[in-house]
């Protein structure tokens, strides 16, 4: 299949008066043209942190310290800021953030916001031709005319979700990241948002990265899981692979556990114990060592290799 996106051996640090925080550290993956790829694991792994990478727009004192992002044969690593602004961002890459309402201006109403975006990217295109996009896609994620004309504070929390879905993609990007996007909405909501994302990834064949830390909503969305732990990438594989439960690295395998199972009596969740590893002076070893319930002597020095242990199933861990 085509790629629509290669990284490899990305590296994101924040530079801070305690030290270097190794947020991302040396991870390498790839996304299909047309496919949806899940980034999972717990808070702080560097699932966000990943998403902004790929934007080029690491929050600060973060920096990107090495890797490579590849989009359409160019390494955007090596692009300056004004090159990824007029070529990269919301041109061949967008995202929807957490958090709609912190992306929305309250003095601006969805109109406004939608076409200085779009005049940002695109100066020359005429207002008739701007107004026609934004109204299109506003109606292809479930929201009528009027919402052009209207603020954020008069828009409920799915609607405003919708409008930067609708924002993220307008200008017909190659890929779209998806950053915990039902954050903050009810049960209801949620599922109609998680039903756009699926009607959409039909009808515009777009490459998305869904971050999450919901393994049942990344089942149901993704085509590929991509497992972090304390910034490295610990497990790839498709659905079938990850959610078969056979094979796989024991932070998945302790991520799956503590899942709740509709069709099956679990009398007590499993969970983790202990806490993820300082990321300023990370273990020498597997990063998931003292968390691990099936560790060896090996893992605590050595650090494991990715190897594949199927077609298309990768995995970090001594021992496969």
């Amino acid at each position: 299949m085509e790629k629509a996106l290669v990284v490899n051996n990305l590296k994101l640090y924040y530079y801070t008066s305690a030290g270097i925080v190794k947020a991302v550290d040396d991870i390498s993956f790839d996304l299909n043209e047309g496919e949806t790829l899940g980034l999972v694991g717990e808070s702080g792994c560097g699932k966000t942190t990943t998403g902004f990478a790929l934007l080029g727009m690491p929050t600060p004192p973060g920096k990107i310290s090495g890797g490579e992002i590849i989009i359409d044969d160019q390494n955007i690593v090596k692009f300056s800021e004004n090159e990824l602004r007029k070529k990269v961002r919301w041109e061949k890459i967008s995202m929807v953030f957490q958090g709609a309402m912190n992306c929305l201006t309250p003095v601006y109403t969805v109109g406004e916001l939608m076409t200085e975006t779009y005049l940002q990217h695109r100066p020359d295109t005429p207002k008739d031709v701007i107004y026609k996009q934004i109204i299109k896609y506003l109606n292809l994620v479930g929201l009528a005319d009027d919402i052009y004309s209207r603020y954020p504070h008069e828009l409920s929390g799915g609607m405003k979700q919708r409008v930067v879905i609708a924002t993220a993609l307008f200008l017909e990007p190659k890929i779209v990241i998806l950053d915990e996007p039902t954050t903050g909405l009810d049960v209801v909501v949620q599922a109609q948002i998680l039903n756009l994302i699926k009607e959409l990834k039909q009808n515009l064949s777009i490459s998305s990265i869904f971050i999450t830390h919901d393994l049942a909503t990344e089942a149901e969305i993704s085509d590929r899981i991509c497992v972090m732990y304390a910034g490295k990438v610990m497990e790839i594989g498709t659905n079938e692979q990850i959610y078969g439960r056979k094979n796989l690295h024991p932070y998945t395998e302790k991520l799956l556990s503590a899942t709740p199972l509709l069709h099956k009596r679990v009398d007590e969740l499993s969970f983790i114990p202990g806490v993820p590893p300082d990321l300023i002076d990370p273990p020498k070893g597997c990063r998931f060592y003292e968390r691990c319930h099936v560790h060896m002597d090996k893992c605590k020095n050595e650090e494991p290799t990715m190897k594949e242990i199927e077609d298309g199933h990768y995995i970090c861990c001594w021992r496969y």
